[in-house]
């Protein structure tokens, strides 16, 4: 559990530097508009201060999807996986789905 804990802080530290950064070069981007997207690193963490792993995950996933960074893809591939195995169920749109294989697809969004 350590291992997968570690992995959601440092996917979230990569989130929020590539969160932060869009909003230096595009502070009006519709991206701010979302609560929990310029402090998403801090209710990531907050979750799992308090034993939430799932919330913070799923917090985490949001921040990714809902946003306009450019998240590495292995590393998101990975936050999926985990999901998958947490049985949390995926519901982003098919923009997000874009530039995935068809198996990606699969994985990320628990396509059969």
């Amino acid at each position: 559990m350590k291992s997968v804990i570690k992995k959601i802080e440092d996917a979230a530290e990569i989130a929020q530097k590539l969160i932060l950064e869009l909003h230096g070069s595009d502070p009006g981007n519709v991206t701010f508009e979302q609560v929990g997207i310029l402090d998403g690193r801090e209710v990531v963490v907050d979750f799992i201060n308090h034993g939430e792993c799932g919330l913070a995950l799923d917090h985490l996933l949001y921040m990714i999807h809902e946003s306009d960074i450019r998240f590495p893809r292995e590393t998101l591939l990975e936050l999926h996986d985990i999901a998958r195995s947490c049985g949390m169920k995926n519901h982003y749109s098919k923009e997000n789905k874009v530039n995935l294989t068809r198996e990606q697809r699969a994985r990320i969004f628990n396509a059969p």
